[in-house]
């Protein structure tokens, strides 16, 4: 992956059975901060994200905000798609620049899914090279 995608492939252990992929716990976003919920990841997943996101940078998601899907966001520029989210979370977001379209994805909540989960990325942006 890391040669595909020509970056650093950091893993990060999750824990959580709530968090039973990494999208339902942990969103990077556009400003550099990243959205997450503690309790899904390891110790050695916890020191490794300490020591390479600085604090300011990192939003710790509640036990709220993971009821609510909030995690499982897209990132597109400074705006975020999610599922509808808590006041709190809404606030640390918006404080930090970013717009926030929030959707009834009750229906696909109840599948295990949320935002990011119905995504499906076709732009290559992360890519190393185009494939023909």
């Amino acid at each position: 992956m890391a040669g595909f995608f020509n970056r650093e492939i950091v893993p990060l252990e999750l824990v959580s059975e709530r968090c039973y992929h990494l999208d339902v716990g942990f969103c990077p976003l556009s400003g550099g901060e990243i959205l997450f919920f503690p309790p899904a990841l390891g110790p050695a997943a916890l020191r490794t994200l300490h020591e390479r996101v600085p604090a300011e940078l990192r939003i710790e998601a509640s036990e709220d905000d993971l009821r609510h899907f909030s995690v499982n966001a897209v990132c597109v520029g400074k705006h975020i798609v999610m599922a509808a989210t808590t006041d709190r979370l809404r606030g640390l977001l918006t404080e930090r620049g970013y717009g926030l379209s929030e959707l009834n994805l009750a229906p696909f909540i109840l599948s295990g899914g949320g935002a990011f989960c119905m995504t499906l990325r076709l732009d290559w942006q992360s890519g190393a090279a185009r494939v023909v």
